[in-house]
């Protein structure tokens, strides 16, 4: 689903059982509260699903929450947390702003017109299973902050951005052509193995040459 140009659907909030909200509670207190801030905000978000993260017997939602004019034309502000699992701060943070905005969208009138000439989207928990976890990385063993595409899209700068020489030759390190995350941690482990090989051929030349 993209996050802007296309309707946004208020879903329904997942029914959890007291087993799950109890696993829940102790392992991702963070998307309780966003799902209680949800359902307090009402009508003043527009709140998508875009995605489940299977794991322990969860479905666990990726929630996306837009607000203002929804029109890719204008001005975007888009922000995201906890896409590493073992740095909750930033989906916390998210939620507190979040929660100031609703309690202002109730008296300042200039702000809620203000929103109206911008797209602002949320993204909270981009990692729910990372952060299940208390893992950098998602159930897959993907780093998320680590698989972007190897390809930018208009030309950029030589070493300044657009992707790298080790991708473009093993896209399992990440990309849009990214493979399983058993290539990419096989791709890292050769690349490790190569550069070991070339630092002990370096040395055994460097002890000849001194003995010569």
């Amino acid at each position: 689903m993209s996050l802007l140009g296309e309707p946004v659907y208020s879903p329904v909030l997942p029914d959890w059982t007291l087993s799950q909200k109890e696993k829940l509670r102790k392992k991702l207190p963070e998307l309780l509260a966003l799902e209680r801030l949800i359902a307090y905000a009402g009508d003043k978000f527009k709140v998508a699903i875009n995605s489940f993260v299977p794991h322990d017997d969860l479905e666990l939602p990726i929630y996306s929450i837009h607000m203002g004019a929804n029109q890719p034309e204008l001005p975007t502000f888009i922000l995201t947390g906890g896409i590493h699992g073992v740095e909750r701060i930033g989906s916390q943070i998210i939620q507190s702003y979040l929660s100031s905005i609703v309690e202002r969208l109730n008296w300042d009138s200039c702000y809620r017109e203000t929103i109206q000439r911008v797209n602002l989207v949320f993204v909270p928990i981009v990692n729910p299973g990372g952060m299940y976890k208390n893992s950098r990385c998602n159930p897959n063993r993907v780093d998320l902050m680590r698989n972007s595409p190897i390809d930018a899209v208009d030309k950029v700068n030589f070493l300044l951005g657009g992707g790298s020489v080790i991708q473009s030759i093993c896209p399992g390190i990440g990309g849009l052509l990214a493979a399983s995350w058993k290539l990419k941690i096989r791709c890292l482990m050769l690349s490790c193995i190569a550069i070991l090989i070339i630092v002990i051929l370096l040395f055994c030349w460097i002890v000849i040459q001194g003995l010569v």
